[in-house]
Parts: C-alpha cells; sequence; structure tokens
C-alpha cells in the first residue's frame, strides 16, 4: 500500500512555507511603508497605523495568498496521484509521462513563478487604492524580491524527497528542467547579503538627511532615521541568514 502520509506532509510543509514566506514579507512591507517610512511630523518619530490601510491590506494579502495557494494545487494534485500509484507498485516510474516528470522537477520554479504574479498582482492593487506608485515598486522590489527567491529555496529544499521515487535511478538529466547553477545560487547570496542591504540603508539615509535642513523637530527625524536603520538592518540579516542556509543546505544536499 502507498505510504500517504509521506506525501500529504510534503505537501502540508510546501503550503504552510509558502503562506509564511509570503505573509511575512507582504507584513514587513507593509509595516515599513505605513509605519516606519512616512517622513516623521514634529511630534511622533514614527506614523500610527492605519485603521483602513491596515484592513485593505490583511484583505489583499489573504486574497492572493489564498490563490497562490489554490493555483500550486493543482499541480500538486498530479503529482501526488503518480506519487501514490508509483509506491502501490502500480505502475513504475518508467511509466509516468515526461511532462509530469518535468513539472516536478520546475515545481520550485513553478512556484516562485506563481508568486512573481501574485505579488505583482497585490502590488497593482495596493497601488490603486493607495494612489501611489511607491508603493507598488516597494512592494515588488523588495518584499516581493525577497519573498520569492527565498520561496524558491525553500521549495527546492522541501520538494527534494519527492524526485527519487520518480527518478529512482537519479538520472535527472534525461529530462529537461530548469536548473539554477551553484554560480548564480552563490550570486544571489552575495546579492541579498552585500549588496542589496548596503545600498537600501544608503539611499535612506541620504533621504532623511536631505529633509533634515527643513524638518520641524530635528531630534524626531533623527529617532526615525535610527528606528528607520534598526528595521532595514534586522529585517536585512534575517532575509540574509535565511537565505544563505537554504541556498548552502540545497547545495550539499
Amino acid at each position: 500500500m502507498p505510504n500517504q502520509n509521506d506525501i500529504e506532509v510534503i505537501l502540508r510543509r510546501e503550503s504552510i512555507a509558502s503562506a509564511i514566506i509570503n505573509g511575512i514579507g507582504a507584513f514587513m512591507t507593509f509595516f515599513y511603508l505605513n509605519v516606519i517610512d512616512p517622513i516623521p511630523t514634529a511630534e511622533r518619530s514614527v506614523k500610527p497605523p492605519d485603521s483602513f490601510a491596515s484592513l485593505l491590506f490583511i484583505a489583499i494579502a489573504a486574497v492572493f495568498i489564498f490563490t497562490g495557494l489554490s493555483w500550486g494545487n493543482r499541480y500538486k494534485r498530479i503529482f501526488k496521484k503518480w506519487y501514490l500509484l508509483i509506491k502501490a507498485d502500480e505502475i513504475h516510474p518508467a511509466d509516468v509521462p515526461e511532462k509530469t516528470k518535468r513539472d516536478l522537477l520546475n515545481f520550485p520554479f513553478y512556484a516562485a513563478g506563481m508568486a512573481v504574479v501574485m505579488w505583482f498582482s497585490a502590488s497593482m492593487a495596493a497601488a490603486y487604492f493607495t494612489g501611489s506608485s511607491r508603493v507598488f515598486f516597494s512592494l515588488l522590489l523588495w518584499g516581493g524580491l525577497v519573498s520569492v527567491t527565498l520561496l524558491y529555496f525553500v521549495e527546492a529544499i522541501l520538494w527534494r524527497p519527492v524526485i527519487p521515487v520518480f527518478f529512482p535511478d537519479g538520472k535527472l538529466s534525461k529530462v529537461h528542467a530548469f536548473h539554477l547553477p551553484i554560480f548564480w545560487k552563490l550570486l544571489i547570496a552575495l546579492f541579498f547579503v552585500g549588496i542589496l542591504p548596503p545600498a537600501l540603508l544608503a539611499r535612506l539615509t541620504w533621504q532623511r538627511v536631505s529633509t533634515l535642513f527643513f524638518a520641524p523637530n530635528h531630534e524626531i527625524l533623527l529617532e526615525n532615521l535610527r528606528i528607520l536603520e534598526i528595521f532595514i538592518l534586522g529585517a536585512s540579516v534575517t532575509a540574509s541568514i535565511s537565505l544563505v542556509f537554504f541556498i548552502t543546505h540545497g547545495i550539499t544536499k
């Protein structure tokens, strides 16, 4: 009899990981854009959360995360069907269609692609409701970029135990699928660790310093700058360590 629990656990972990990564990325970007990033007033170093914006964020995030998970489940149902047939010895792995095997190997790439579509759509919706192109680019290029990249490498690790069932001989090269070379993986790690955080901090520091001369309260602005830098540094370090961990874990595996 097929061990259905194995594939169920893998699929459940994949869905949970996708929801958590995209949810945290969306929340961090929303918190930054609505609380920390706005130029402070004379009284407050950070802006209090707006109730309408918070409800709008929750609605948009829930809709698009659920849509992305539902979209991915279409592929996973197919993989599960063939997985159970192989485990039940009803078919041989060689009988699985090549397209299904290719989709299996490409699934982390498909999941990242679906996340790109969801982030783009959510960014468009948020920009429409707020009337700000800055919101669109911030959501897509900062929160979306980090979340999609992290999701790809996490998916590649979570999905790996399924592959030997379909390729018992280990010859994955028989199927033409997308493969990210180690060089590009290391280059991605370098970008998120050594390039993106300092570039973002430099831009934001310059932005705050340029408004310092016109600020009604210099102390409040400097306090906002300190909070902003701590937030960016903490988020960048967390994202960088997570990416490096999953990239190196994937390479060693």
